[in-house]
């Protein structure tokens, strides 16, 4: 699926797949082979945008951290170089208000948030008035790992107002 904006506001993506190794916390699972193999898709499809990402808040979850260690490289443009990256141990198991919460304390101009679910869908499901691409059944089915949407809005404070547009969604996967 293509971006049909350069300068998003806001780019949820939930982590790639993770293992679930015998005698390991939740918040210590790492990447399964898959997970790994998707991150770097995903790695490939943000080179691809050129999104001009200034800031990244990463979940303090092994599996977060992995997925933006790999993706990470994809974001650099010419305008904007590198990315500030932010580990929000608050986005662990967070729930939507929590991160509307933390999202109207937002002063990134271009935001990616790397997350877990139910918390990122039912964020992207309270905020997203417009959907011309008619995405928002099947992120409410399922919003599986790796998945990444992208929204524009009118201000960090009301965005949970429910005026956000759904500009993008996409599932980068290894092939």
């Amino acid at each position: 699926m293509e971006c049909t904006h350069k300068v998003p506001d806001l780019i949820l993506m939930r982590h790639s797949k993770s293992a679930y190794p015998l005698g390991t916390s939740d918040h210590d699972r790492p990447l399964n082979e898959r997970g790994a193999r998707d991150a770097r898709a995903a790695h490939q499809w943000f080179s691809q945008q050129a999104f001009g990402v200034d800031q990244a808040w990463v979940s303090s979850a092994m599996r977060a951290q992995q997925t933006w260690e790999a993706i990470e490289g994809g974001l650099r443009t010419a305008a904007v170089p590198s990315c500030a990256q932010i580990t929000v141990p608050e986005l662990y198991e967070a729930s939507v208000g929590r991160l509307l919460s933390l999202l109207s304390k937002a002063n990134a101009s271009t935001l990616l948030v790397i997350g877990h679910n139910p918390g990122l869908e039912q964020v992207i499901e309270r905020v997203t008035g417009r959907d011309a691409q008619g995405w928002m059944p099947h992120i409410s089915r399922k919003y599986p790992t790796g998945a990444i949407c992208v929204l524009r809005h009118g201000g960090w404070e009301t965005l949970g107002s429910g005026e956000a547009e759904l500009l993008t969604y996409a599932v980068p996967r290894a092939s």
